[in-house]
């Protein structure tokens, strides 16, 4: 009876959808921005909403802010010291993108979204369906559904593993003319062309300003010498091995190397007690590195990734946020996800992505990045427009 229920739920609200595709007036400059998850708890998803938000706003377009989860657009707005008028930010809608029995909600957002000429998904690393495939599967049910009330539909920033779940692909083979799919990375791409047709472009990310002012680090001294940027995930030294040959060969490193310094720049909250954790191990991060004083917002990770020589990390955005600063980023894990942002670049993906830690691989990647930052960072400003034009086509 619950497959009757939701079969003769979704006939009616594409009744609805067609009915609003035929009578509704629409604003050229009037957009919605369906928000990632979490952008409060992760700084990648913040990230993501201030890139997107930043571009559309550059463009004059009437911005409303559609909240998908319990986490708060507002609040992340607020900490990363945006500002954004609170009544375009929308939470009444959630229970859309939670059930497929949320008849209600759907119509209203239909229905709210008929003055809109687009809307803009953020789909991160979520569409893939490797974390939540019901979740994937709502996301694309909800873009056909808008796409046949006369919305246009860009998918922005998306990414895809090998593994991409069954829901995934049946929504990838859903997609119609109204919905526009745009891959941040070439591997991406390559791995959904046999299910529609993608775009490459490159993650909205590199589109978020740094911060002007820090809110989630004291102002740091003036430095002078090497200054490594360091971003460990729980998992990424996932024994005492691992953790102590990490920890030997940043102290071996900094023997080598007498004025150094470190900055932590944690983008969950786990990462920010790793990079306490690792600091109390070792006598060189205790006493050279710099630690925010809370989680800081994505625009203070950007702004201290901007001072550092080269950065270490475990997590895609700071990657992202180092890259985009000129800064050169060695990778730890999420190989081919890394692999992607590094192709933009034309860095060497080999030699700057460990498909997980390893002693010596880190060694002598460790010593490559020490000795090229330079030219890498040459390389990478040479790239950067091309880049940034990537980034922008998600919202074309």
């Amino acid at each position: 009876m619950s497959i009757i229920k939701t079969l003769v739920r979704n006939f009616i609200l594409n009744l609805l959808a067609l009915y609003l595709r035929c009578f509704s007036k629409r604003a050229a400059d009037q957009v919605a921005l369906i928000a990632p998850p979490i952008p409060c708890k992760n700084l990648g998803d913040q990230a993501l909403l201030l890139g997107s938000l930043h571009e559309l706003l550059s463009n004059n377009k009437k911005v409303s802010v559609i909240q998908i989860a319990n986490d708060s657009c507002s609040e992340a707005l607020t900490k990363a010291k945006v500002k954004f008028d609170k009544q375009n930010i929308h939470d009444e809608f959630m229970a859309a993108f939670v059930s497929d029995n949320s008849f209600t909600e759907r119509w209203r957002l239909l229905k709210f979204m008929a003055s809109k000429a687009h809307c803009y998904v953020i789909g991160a690393d979520v569409l893939d369906g490797t974390y939540n495939p019901s979740e994937t599967k709502i996301i694309f049910d909800m873009c056909l559904l808008l796409s046949k009330s006369g919305v246009s539909v860009n998918l922005i920033s998306a990414s895809f593993s090998k593994n991409i779940a069954n829901e995934a692909k049946q929504g990838l083979r859903s997609i119609n003319n109204k919905v526009k799919l745009y891959c941040r990375d070439y591997y991406s791409q390559q791995r959904v062309k046999q299910f529609c047709d993608a775009d490459l472009s490159a993650d909205v990310a590199f589109l978020m300003p740094p911060s002007t002012i820090l809110s989630g680090y004291s102002e740091p001294p003036e430095m002078s010498g090497l200054t490594i940027g360091l971003c460990l995930k729980n998992t990424d030294l996932n024994n005492q091995q691992n953790k102590q040959a990490f920890l030997d060969e940043i102290e071996r490193f900094a023997s080598l190397n007498s004025n150094i310094n470190f900055i932590a720049l944690p983008h969950f909250q786990t990462d920010f007690e790793e990079l306490q954790n690792l600091a109390a191990l070792s006598d060189v991060l205790k006493r050279y590195i710099i630690m925010p004083h809370a989680l800081p917002s994505a625009p203070d990770i950007k702004n201290m990734a901007m001072r550092c020589d080269f950065v270490i990390t475990g997590r895609m955005h700071v990657a992202i946020a180092a890259i985009s600063q000129g800064v050169p980023v060695l990778c730890l894990s999420y190989g081919d996800k890394f692999a992607g942002l590094l192709r933009h670049f034309s860095l060497p993906e080999k030699e700057l992505v460990l498909e997980g830690f390893n002693a010596v691989q880190f060694h002598n990647s460790l010593k490559l990045i020490a000795a090229k930052y330079t030219s890498f960072r040459e390389t990478i400003l040479a790239n950067k427009e091309t880049v940034l034009k990537l980034a922008r086509s998600n919202f074309e």
